[in-house]
C-alpha cells in the first residue's frame, strides 16, 4: 500500500533509508534512491552548486547578449547619423552648386547687356559726333 501511494505521486520521490545490502520495496519504487542519508546530502549539495554555477553562468550570458544588442543598437544609430550627415552634406553641395550656376548666368547675362550698352553707347557718340559735323 505505501509503495502504490509512492508510485502514484505526482511529485519526484526519492528515498534514502541506509541499508546497503538490502533494498527495500520502497527504495525499488522510488524515482530516485540513496544508499544513505549523507549520499542523499551530498546529492543535494551538488545539485545546487551546479544550479548557482549555471545560474551565474546564464546571468553572464544574458548580460553578454544584452551589451552586444546595445551596442549593435548604438551603433546603427552611429551609422545612421553619419548617413543623416553625408545626405545632409549632399544636399547643401547640392544647393550651393545650384546657386552658383544661377550666379554665373546672372553674369553672363548682365556682361551681354553691358556689351550692348556699350555699342549703343558708341554709336550714340558717332551719331552725336554726326551731328556736330
Amino acid at each position: 500500500m505505501i509503495a502504490e501511494a509512492a508510485i502514484n505521486l505526482s511529485a519526484l520521490f526519492v528515498t534514502a533509508i541506509g541499508h546497503k545490502e538490502d533494498a527495500t520495496l520502497l527504495q525499488k519504487v522510488a524515482d530516485k534512491a540513496f544508499i544513505m542519508s549523507t549520499a542523499f546530502g551530498q546529492f543535494l549539495n551538488e545539485s545546487y552548486n551546479e544550479t548557482v554555477a549555471e545560474l551565474q553562468h546564464s546571468r553572464a550570458q544574458l548580460v553578454e547578449s544584452v551589451k552586444k544588442q546595445l551596442t549593435a543598437a548604438y551603433q546603427k544609430e552611429i551609422d545612421n547619423e553619419k548617413q543623416s550627415k553625408a545626405d545632409l552634406q549632399k544636399v547643401y553641395e547640392e544647393r550651393i552648386s545650384g546657386m552658383i550656376s544661377v550666379q554665373q548666368e546672372k553674369q553672363q547675362v548682365y556682361e551681354q547687356r553691358m556689351l550692348v550698352l556699350e555699342k549703343k553707347g558708341k554709336l550714340n557718340w558717332i551719331v552725336v559726333l554726326i551731328a556736330v559735323i
